[in-house]
């Protein structure tokens, strides 16, 4: 049996004040060996020592109470880690933001503030072509498509030519419109500092409508495997689909197959599955290559077949090669979801392609400054350097 030492030796042991140790008992996080019955003083004993000084590190750590109580009790190594790791990874974010508001104080402090320049203008009134209407938040995106398609139709039946881009009006404010009966604002508040909803996000690789992302992918692994090189090396292309999903497609006319407008491409599936066959890709210049008659060739013969035995929001892509070889791809989670996130390359891609088609398009000279920037964000002095590449 091992010699218990009183609390105010323990004390000196371990470094953790008398008043600290009575606290952790409180709390439950490490219980005295024994306590004296008539005076209430607590013994410890010296095994005690190594849980009491992981204790004193991790609280020096600013851990809280209820993640040392989870570390102390975890059932095995693994969980342990997690718990610590997930520690680690709060402080770093907490030392980020330290270093940001520290480097904006010496930018304030060192530079003054750059005032951009006002100016108040004159417009005059301005002939516009609208449509209004009342659709719900899932119905928004399609409905958008075929009235802008329906504008710039009848802006060319009259021979006039816009003056400028398309645009759309919305109520104002995000929870007026996703939220038109009201909110729980303690929903989005309840995990604050805790849940990090930015690592359940999901980026788009091709610029079109994220629905159509997942046939996309199937478009591609089908080209894939059957090493498909050149137009004329598709036969045949089948779209199965819920009988929903196929109505969506395949019966509002040709706009789906042939847009006339980008904002039509951008929600139109035989025209992107026949864009992702013919060229492998499906960037900004694609989507934006309405008039490419080997992609519209290809997207007229598209069949769609409709299943009702399909779960909704589902689809597989057949594709059939002119040497009568062909292969089935059923539609999964798209690449940029938080199953199968972007590779580093895959986004850099997609920011390249951004950037060249920007309206002040970056050459490639500056996106690489940009790109090495990017990666030594955590330790970059001065966050106005990422925008070196925009100046003037």
């Amino acid at each position: 049996m091992s010699v218990l030492v009183p609390i105010g030796d323990f004390s000196r042991m371990t470094h953790l004040s008398v008043k600290a140790l009575r606290f952790y008992h409180d709390q439950g996080l490490l219980e005295p060996a024994r306590i004296d019955p008539s005076s209430g003083y607590r013994f410890y004993d010296p095994g005690q020592v190594p849980i009491a000084q992981v204790i004193r590190r991790f609280r020096d750590l600013d851990m809280p109470l209820d993640q040392v109580r989870a570390v102390l009790k975890a059932p095995d190594v693994e969980t342990r880690t997690k718990e610590i790791i997930a520690h680690l990874n709060a402080m770093e974010t907490k030392l980020a933001e330290l270093q940001m508001s520290v480097s904006s104080l010496r930018a304030l402090l060192e530079a003054p503030a750059v005032r951009p320049k006002v100016e108040f203008r004159s417009i005059p009134a301005t002939r516009a072509l609208a449509v209004r209407g009342t659709v719900t938040v899932q119905q928004a995106w399609a409905w958008g498509a075929d009235v802008f398609g329906e504008i710039y139709g009848r802006i060319e039946q009259a021979g006039l030519t816009p003056a400028g881009p398309g645009g759309a009006l919305f109520p104002a404010g995000f929870f007026e419109l996703y939220q038109p009966n009201g909110y729980d604002a303690s929903v989005l508040l309840r995990d604050l500092g805790t849940a990090f909803r930015g690592e359940e996000l999901s980026y788009k690789p091709y610029p079109c409508g994220r629905p159509l992302h997942a046939a996309i992918d199937a478009a591609l692994a089908a080209r894939a495997r059957l090493q498909i090189e050149h137009f004329d090396d598709v036969g045949a292309v089948t779209i199965e689909a819920d009988p929903a999903g196929n109505a969506d497609q395949f019966g509002r006319g040709p706009a789906k197959r042939r847009p006339t407008q980008v904002v039509e491409a951008q929600f139109a599936q035989p025209f992107l599955i026949a864009t992702a066959l013919v060229h492998g890709k499906v960037g900004i210049a694609e989507v934006d290559g309405l008039g490419d008659a080997s992609v519209l060739a290809l997207s007229d013969r598209i069949a769609g077949v409709a299943r009702d035995d399909r779960p909704k929001g589902s689809l597989s892509i057949t594709v059939q090669r002119t040497d009568g070889r062909s292969v089935t791809v059923e539609a999964s989670d798209p690449i940029g979801s938080p199953e199968k996130p972007l590779t580093n390359a895959q986004l850099e891609a997609k920011f390249r392609d951004c950037a060249r088609n920007a309206a002040q398009p970056l050459l490639d000279a500056s996106l690489d400054g940009l790109l090495a920037a990017i990666g030594r964000l955590e330790t970059l002095p001065d966050a106005r350097e990422l925008m070196t590449p925009y100046a003037g």
